[in-house]
């Protein structure tokens, strides 16, 4: 196996929140920056509040799931150096069954619900950013899936350096990939 780093998330998967909303409003009167919607300056009880900015800011949770995600991204680097070449993610992630649905789920069984495969993996890729890898543009194969556990809730990471793997390109036929039939349609096949 090429060059890899696997670590597990002991924490029950979660997917990439959306960034928050704020508006800032200025006081007419005192000049002070307020967040959020008022009807009048907390300062000065002055009601000319004046649209001034919107700002986005991630949610704490999100900041806190990142940071342990990073924290066992890191233990499991164990001081390597970080990826750099074209690289390969795999992520599971283990949902625990609840105990309403525990005789109709079995251990394994595809998890269909939300969070989606996408938030889960974004959620992941963020936070190993600086850790596994300077930016995640190096990551090239992605393998991610979700599945119902009786276990512990976990996410399963495994980094792959895809370095000195030859890529199958057509314009080297040892490595091609065989040829295909062209796509047609029913429509095509009429015409």
């Amino acid at each position: 196996m090429p060059d890899s780093v696997q670590f597990v998330i002991h924490a029950i998967p979660k997917g990439k929140m959306r960034h928050q909303s704020v508006i800032c409003l200025r006081c007419g009167q005192c000049k002070r920056m307020i967040m959020g919607q008022r009807k009048e300056c907390p300062y000065c009880m002055n009601r000319q509040l004046y649209f001034s900015h919107s700002s986005e800011y991630s949610p704490k949770e999100q900041k806190e799931c990142e940071q342990f995600i990073a924290l066992c991204a890191q233990q499991g680097m164990r001081g390597r150096k970080k990826f750099e070449g074209p690289t390969r993610i795999e992520c599971r992630f283990w949902f625990g069954i609840p105990k309403s649905r525990i005789k109709k789920l079995k251990d394994g069984d595809w998890h269909t619900q939300r969070p989606d495969t996408d938030n889960c993996v974004k959620s992941v890729w963020d936070a190993m950013n600086q850790v596994c890898f300077a930016d995640d543009c190096v990551v090239v194969q992605m393998a991610a899936e979700k599945r119902w556990t009786t276990g512990i809730p976990r996410t399963e990471v495994t980094i792959s350096s895809l370095d000195g793997i030859a890529v199958k390109d057509a314009k080297h036929p040892e490595t091609a990939s065989p040829q295909r039939e062209p796509f047609t349609t029913e429509m095509e096949d009429i015409l």
